[in-house]
């Protein structure tokens, strides 16, 4: 046990680096040399805990880097840096709080990205860059609030994409360029209670 300190002479964080490594404790630093973080990187490494800053070097998240890491409590902040982050990078982070904002250097938000961050109690901001939202990429996250707004950027929503978000209390608004709103994709968003604007 006890903390994990990555030095900055990396470049990247290799694939299962540290995968299962469930017994470091405390808060995370990426050293601002980091390009990458590479698959699984950080797999339920439970023992993690605050907020988790990805720094402006970082361009790619890969699969798995950070799911299942179940006890970071304090905000997720992405930088505008951060051009791929792929599928369940950040799934079952549980406890993750405050807003998220989304960077407008992401075009795709990639399936299961978010799954179960069911503690983000802030708002949630999905910028004009998004062109595709994936499969169950924020299913679970049912702690957001305020209004759940789709820029018309978006010409894609997957499956299941916001079922159980029920704590979005305001309106709901589409994106004008979807032509097809899938299977569950709202499911339970049971707090919705403004306007609904197609």
């Amino acid at each position: 046990s006890g903390q994990l300190i990555i030095p900055d002479s990396l470049s990247s964080i290799s694939n299962d680096v540290f995968s299962g490594c469930s017994g470091f404790t405390g808060s995370l630093t990426i050293p601002k040399t980091i390009i990458e973080i590479g698959v699984r990187a950080f797999y339920k490494c439970f023992g993690l805990t605050g907020s988790l800053s990805i720094p402006k070097s970082v361009m790619y998240i890969r699969k798995d880097a950070f799911n299942g890491c179940l006890s970071f409590s304090g905000s997720l902040t992405i930088t505008n840096s951060t051009v791929v982050i792929e599928e369940c990078a950040f799934m079952n982070c549980e406890s993750f709080t405050k807003s998220l904002e989304i960077p407008p250097s992401i075009k795709e938000i990639n399936n299961y990205l978010f799954y179960g961050c069911k503690k983000f109690d802030g708002s949630l901001t999905i910028p004009s860059s998004v062109t595709k939202i994936g499969n169950y990429a924020f299913n679970g996250c049912s702690s957001f609030v305020g209004d759940l707004k789709i820029p018309d950027s978006v010409l894609d929503i997957g499956f299941s994409s916001f079922s159980n978000c029920r704590g979005f209390d305001g309106s709901l608004i589409l994106s004008s360029n979807i032509t097809v709103v899938k299977n569950n994709t709202f499911f339970e968003c049971s707090s919705l209670s403004g306007l609904l604007i197609l």
